[in-house]
């Protein structure tokens, strides 16, 4: 979410560009584990839940993973966040501290 944020200039985002996003993040620069879809999605409603991200209109009858969302917090925020997470994997480290846009 961070990243497609930084790369669409804040402009919204949704679950799909989000899950896409990662797999092919975790197919060709890591060796993280590419998790269902479903497993993700769970994740994802999971942040929404912690109001790391928010939909831009609650009513949308749209499906959820293509629902516009926002992020909530700062890049900063994140970053400061993964690094002072014990448990974080190496790979999630690098990510949410990298510019890898693709």
């Amino acid at each position: 979410m961070k990243q497609l944020s930084e790369m669409y200039a804040d402009e919204p985002f949704n679950f799909q560009m989000v899950y896409d996003h990662y797999k092919k993040f975790s197919t060709t620069k890591s060796s993280m584990k590419v998790f269902p879809k479903a497993i993700a999605m769970k994740a994802f409603e999971h942040l929404i839940e912690l109001e790391i991200a928010k939909p831009i209109d609650q009513s949308s009858s749209s499906l959820k993973e293509y629902c516009p969302m926002r992020l909530l917090v700062t890049s900063k925020e994140i970053e400061d966040a993964v690094l002072h997470y014990t448990g974080c994997p190496s790979d999630v480290k690098h990510w949410a501290n990298s510019d890898w846009i693709q």
